[in-house]
Order: structure tokens, then C-alpha cells, then sequence
């Protein structure tokens, strides 16, 4: 099993979006903080798969201290751990 960090967010309509910085474009949304970690982890499988299907190469997880030190995700609120 692997374990990838998502970057989650909540937008001014109380919607909650998820992002992979080890996957640039690798996104998801819902209304509802529980139910994020069940799309972001569809999300990130079927990116993943499809990378796979297209011979692009997986990248290694991002570590915490890489994220945090980009200032694009210095005001994202909740750091979470997804495994596909």
C-alpha cells in the first residue's frame, strides 16, 4: 500500500476540495468533510491508473516538510493521508 498527502480546503460555499501535490491535477470535491477522504481516494486511484495506462511514470510521495515549504499550500488547513 502506498500513502500519498492530500491538501483539503474549504471554499467560501462550504464546499471541501482535495489536492495531490505529488499529482498535479489529481483534484476532488463534496459538500461534506467526511465524505472527501472516499472521493479523494477514487480520485487518486483512477489518476494513478490512468498514469499507469499512458506508461507515465508514478512519483514518489511528496514529504510534509516539501509541502510545507511551498507558500501556495501555506494556507491550506488540513494536511491528510490518503492510501490507495
Amino acid at each position: 500500500m502506498k500513502y500519498y498527502i492530500g491538501l483539503i480546503e474549504q471554499s467560501d460555499t462550504g464546499m471541501f476540495g482535495i489536492s495531490f501535490p505529488s499529482f498535479p491535477g489529481c483534484v476532488s470535491a463534496s459538500d461534506r468533510l467526511a465524505d472527501i477522504y472516499n472521493a479523494a481516494h477514487e480520485a487518486l486511484k483512477l489518476h494513478i491508473k490512468g498514469m499507469k495506462e499512458d506508461n507515465i511514470p508514478i512519483p514518489a510521495s511528496c514529504t510534509l516538510e516539501d509541502i510545507k515549504c511551498h507558500q501556495d499550500n501555506s494556507n491550506k488547513p488540513i494536511i491528510t493521508i490518503i492510501s490507495i
